[in-house]
């Protein structure tokens, strides 16, 4: 009876006196912060606690999955948050990569992900509405770190770090619209080398085997002037 009449009054005063209330208990919390921290760090830690928490946050998210405007939300948040983490994440990868145990660990990770439903159904989706996009970054990003050479009379591919390419010829200055050319001079180092068009290609390409331009060009014009004025 005695603990009811001391509830109630506690709930009256708090409603008649809100505001001093939130008051103190900032004052305290400020005051005791550092106590606080600790408090909630070890209740937290228990097995009890850690349990409550599992099965209340498991229930708050699966009524949440099915609002679209929080999954709208979430990955919004989630795409704003990697943009501003990027290069920390990048080195933080680069890192652990270069421990056995965590590396193997991702590659499980990735796979036992990649033999769902949920990343089936996930990649082929985004694939459809990215076709475009996807299909220009993967022809980029080969374009810039692969090569094509012949092997046992075999073409292969292998990989090859070069320099970025700026659309157009670096040595006529002619604007690439569909297809640059790689052309490298040493095999052992072929991330050397200079992006032209396909006739530039071919003239550097004469001149490595060979040619020399200085007297063939000369010749060409005069032969094809000769044959030009007899034709007429």
């Amino acid at each position: 009876m005695i603990n009811e009449k001391k509830k109630d009054y506690n709930k009256k005063w708090h409603a008649e006196h809100k505001l001093e209330a939130n008051a103190r208990r900032k004052e305290w919390y400020q005051q005791h912060k550092d106590y606080s921290l600790e408090q909630v760090k070890q209740r937290a830690q228990q097995p009890e606690i850690k349990k409550h928490k599992k099965e209340y946050m498991g229930q708050w998210y699966a009524k949440k999955r099915e609002d679209p405007e929080f999954i709208k939300q979430q990955k919004e948040y989630k795409r704003q948050w990697y943009q501003n983490h990027k290069e920390e994440r990048k080195a933080k990868a680069k890192l652990d990569y270069q421990i056995p145990e965590k590396r193997e660990s991702h590659k499980k990770a990735v796979q036992k992900y990649k033999s769902t439903d949920k990343w089936n159904v996930t990649n082929t989706e985004w694939r459809t509405e990215n076709h475009d996009e996807l299909r220009t970054n993967n022809r980029n990003w080969e374009r810039e770190n692969t090569l094509s050479i012949m092997k046992d009379g075999k073409r292969m591919k292998i990989r090859v770090k070069k320099r970025p390419f700026n659309d157009k010829c670096e040595l006529c200055d002619k604007e690439i619209i569909f297809r640059p050319d790689w052309h490298h001079w040493d095999k052992q180092h072929p991330e050397l080398g200079v992006w032209v068009c396909q006739a530039c290609h071919d003239g550097v390409e004469s001149y490595e085997h060979g040619c020399n331009l200085y007297v063939v060009i000369p010749k060409y014009i005069e032969l094809k002037t000769k044959l030009m004025e007899n034709r007429i």
